[in-house]
């Protein structure tokens, strides 16, 4: 984990360094970005996909089925309990129900794909 972690520092020195860059253009924010989704998707390995909340919060997107907030799966903390609930995000806070709960969101998600059996081919001529 620690090696993972050395390599997210140096991911983030590398944008740093590219974003004070005076010249910046298309291409740099465009291996910036790249940079970024890198990071994601070293952290999903590292921490099963969780996003502390004070590393970052998700993008606000709409779900087009419900034209609302898309749900989060998120890690709450109660006192010294912990919890995983599901929460909207929309502007700029955390939802449930009527309530905002930002103070008690720690970490978030992504909701993963429902399960789905293998589908097996049966061509063995029956």
């Amino acid at each position: 984990m620690q090696e993972l972690e050395k390599i997210l520092e140096e991911i983030d020195e590398t944008i740093e360094r590219y974003g004070k860059n005076p010249y910046i253009d298309g291409k740099v924010t465009d291996l910036c970005y790249g940079m970024n989704i890198a990071k994601d998707i070293i952290r999903k390995h590292m921490n099963d996909g969780w996003i502390p909340v004070e590393e970052r919060l998700p993008e606000e997107k709409i779900n087009p089925a419900s034209q609302d907030f898309c749900e989060y799966q998120v890690t709450a903390k109660f006192g010294n309990v912990k919890d995983v609930r599901h929460y909207k995000y929309g502007n700029g806070h955390w939802w449930h129900g009527p309530g905002i709960v930002d103070e008690y969101v720690i970490a978030w998600r992504e909701n993963p794909e429902p399960y789905q059996a293998e589908r097996i081919d049966n061509n063995d001529g029956e």
